[in-house]
């Protein structure tokens, strides 16, 4: 009976043991490095844990951290963890702020582990915290009068500036006097007009460049034609003033008598200007040696008005040099 009675109590008391062993296993805890700070000051939270060997962390839950109005979590350091004594201690740090005074209540940290194939929930201990705010000494002096600026020495360096700007305003000037003196350099030069050249020596001039355009050797007698015509129409309205250049053949012909000209020309000039007009309105065909005599009697033409012209002027001269001796 007593035997029986020992072994239950021994029971009992190994099982008391094994229960509080099993409590010490799984140990947790919070520290804080202070539990007053001021205003945005900055405190370290630390959370200890003592696990058996075979146990493995899985998250510790800072997160509950949230639920504090205010609070501020603004890094967290690696966790660390060691063994010993067939335990293994962790340890994580974070840092905290808050910028409101009171006083803060941090609830329990839950902790998570797997161990033997099952997970298990470890609670750390609640924090407390005091803000404070930043106490504010009552102003004891009394106001100062207000003191006038304290003004610096003045030194060359102080107009660089207004320098730069007269240097720049006199080179504009500079460049503006000599731009206006150009201009009016050039509007007081007088302005040399060349006199113009006579009738007859453009006209003898044109008459070269046509014979030698080669327009006759290329067979183009249509182009040949209204150049030559052209040319005669021209003398004739800068030499005798008249619009022969808007005048038909008739027209140029009836005009010739009145200008002055022998009759003969009438004729010569007539030949030449109607078979013109068949070559550039009936596309008629010509020999060769009527494109040239054509082109001769023209140059002719204003050979001959030429020298009448200075015959004339001449006699003109002569006048007058009369009328003034007497």
């Amino acid at each position: 009976m007593r035997t029986g009675f020992v072994r239950i109590l021994m029971a009992v008391v190994a099982g008391l043991g094994f229960a509080a062993a099993s409590g010490q296993e799984y140990q947790a805890e919070a520290l804080l490095d202070s539990t007053s700070i001021l205003i945005g000051d900055q405190v370290q939270l630390r959370v200890k844990m003592t696990f058996p060997a075979s146990a493995r962390l899985l998250k510790i839950g800072v997160d509950t951290l949230k639920q504090v109005p205010g609070l501020e979590r603004l890094k967290a350091s690696p966790v660390d963890s060691f063994l010993s004594n067939n335990a293994v201690h962790y340890e994580q740090s974070f840092v905290l702020t808050v910028f409101d005074s009171g006083y803060y209540r941090f609830p329990p940290i839950p902790i998570e582990l797997l161990d033997t194939g099952q997970v298990r929930q470890v609670l750390t201990n609640d924090l407390a915290l005091r803000v404070r705010t930043i106490p504010v000494e009552p102003d004891s002096t009394r106001l100062q009068p207000i003191k006038d600026i304290i003004r610096e020495p003045l030194k060359i360096q102080d107009f660089w500036l207004i320098g730069v700007g007269i240097g720049v305003l006199l080179l504009l000037y500079g460049i503006w006097y000599r731009f206006l003196r150009k201009i009016r350099a050039s509007a007081q030069q007088e302005i040399t007009i060349a006199p113009p050249r006579a009738p007859e020596e453009v006209a003898l001039e044109k008459l070269e460049q046509l014979k030698t355009s080669g327009l006759l050797e290329r067979g183009e007698f249509k182009l040949y034609q209204s150049e030559l015509t052209f040319l005669f129409k021209e003398y004739l309205s800068v030499r005798f003033q008249c619009n022969a250049l808007e005048a038909t053949t008739d027209e140029v012909l009836d005009l010739l008598p009145h200008l002055g000209l022998a009759g003969d020309w009438r004729e010569e000039l007539g030949t030449v200007l109607r078979k013109a007009d068949l070559v550039k309105f009936a596309k008629a065909t010509l020999p060769f040696g009527d494109h040239a005599l054509a082109w001769e009697t023209v140059y002719r033409f204003v050979i001959e008005t030429a020298k009448k012209e200075e015959a004339l002027e001449g006699e003109e001269d002569k006048e007058t040099e009369t009328n003034d001796s007497e």
